[in-house]
């Protein structure tokens, strides 16, 4: 199966067990439309022109399988994408809001494997 396959299943996969998930609950999930608009976006200029690096989708796909999980938690009285610091322009990635009242702040990050590197590296991309 070649690497352009592997993709569109993948990204099929996602739209249809956690894209479907995150809509459902998405009263929970604060900015779950920008989520999904991210990924769609992301497939959307990969598919256009299609190679070996499909990093921003599997960021992407990290930040949805993410937010599922956060979401099946059972402490989790809903979880915020991409919210603003206090005081900041900036933002993080996640701030969960526990049942109990607590909110905990997550930084997603997507580390390629060594061979991944590689792979990108002979084939010219970045």
């Amino acid at each position: 199966m070649d690497h352009h396959t592997v993709v569109h299943g993948l990204v099929n996969e996602i739209r249809a067990n956690t894209v479907a998930y995150l809509q459902t609950n998405q009263t929970r999930l604060i900015r779950c439309a920008s989520l999904i608009e991210r990924f769609d976006a992301a497939y959307q200029a990969w598919s256009g022109k299609p190679t070996l690096n499909a990093r921003q989708i599997t960021e992407t796909i990290n930040e949805l399988l993410i937010a599922k999980q956060f979401l099946q938690d059972r402490f989790c009285a809903s979880v915020e994408y991409e919210p603003l610091l206090d005081g900041s322009e900036k933002s993080i990635d996640f701030l969960f809001h526990a049942t109990e009242g607590k909110r905990i702040f997550y930084d997603v990050k997507t580390i390629p494997s060594r061979g991944h590197r590689q792979m990108e590296a002979l084939s010219g991309r970045d």
